[in-house]
């Protein structure tokens, strides 16, 4: 970083598929003008995310003696296994405390987040799963293409379509659903042939990610 120290790296793994290479990097961060604090970055196969800030103190750490000063320290993440792209790290940043109405002390201290990829679809689809939860017709399609699902819950649902180069093509849908037997017909006039990942999430989480054709 031009501008920033960076240390004490920690790393968890993120995908959910075979080659779905892809993870979540924490650091502790710093600078002369810059608290000590936390930060993270996605990475993405063959691409890092920009620095995403996930706190910074209130102030520099001045806890040591002497001229060199420990400005953070270890760090930890700890992939959620059952909840799809969720982490919990932690993390150091900068605080002080006031006694008698002066500053009293500059220290270090812990700060635990929870974080969630922000992307976990398969690199290739060949590795996506089957499922019974999604019913698409017709698949390969010309114009529309109509998809089924047996939704276990109410919440949530956002449906969104990929390209097998993993970049987004069209954000189809964003509505609440009931449990049960649900039912949405898209139309794909302005898609151009190939490819494409349909993918799923009920609150947050994926439910279904499908290989779809466009003829």
């Amino acid at each position: 970083d031009d501008t920033l120290d960076l240390g004490y790296p920690d790393i968890s793994y993120t995908g959910n598929y075979d080659d779905d290479i892809q993870s979540i990097i924490i650091c502790d961060h710093t600078s002369p003008t810059t608290n000590a604090g936390m930060s993270a970055f996605f990475f993405n196969y063959d691409s890092y995310s920009e620095r995403v800030n996930i706190y910074t103190g209130n102030s520099y750490v001045n806890y040591l003696p002497g001229v060199y000063e420990r400005w953070g320290d270890y760090t930890g993440s700890q992939r959620k296994y059952n909840e799809t792209g969720i982490v919990w790290v932690n993390g150091n940043y900068g605080y002080y405390y006031v006694t008698g109405g002066f500053i009293a002390h500059r220290d270090n201290a812990t700060w635990i987040a929870k974080l969630q990829s922000s992307d976990s679809l398969p690199l290739s689809t060949n590795d996506i799963p089957t499922t019974d939860k999604n019913i698409i017709y017709p698949n390969p399609f010309e114009h529309t293409f109509i998809t089924e699902l047996n939704v276990p819950a109410s919440g949530e649902m956002h449906i969104v379509l990929f390209d097998v180069q993993r970049n987004l093509v069209k954000d189809l849908l964003l509505s609440q659903v009931n449990a049960g037997k649900n039912q949405f017909q898209f139309s794909t006039q302005s898609l151009a042939s190939g490819t494409y990942i349909l993918k799923i999430e009920l609150n947050g989480k994926i439910f279904s990610a499908e290989k779809v054709i466009k003829q």
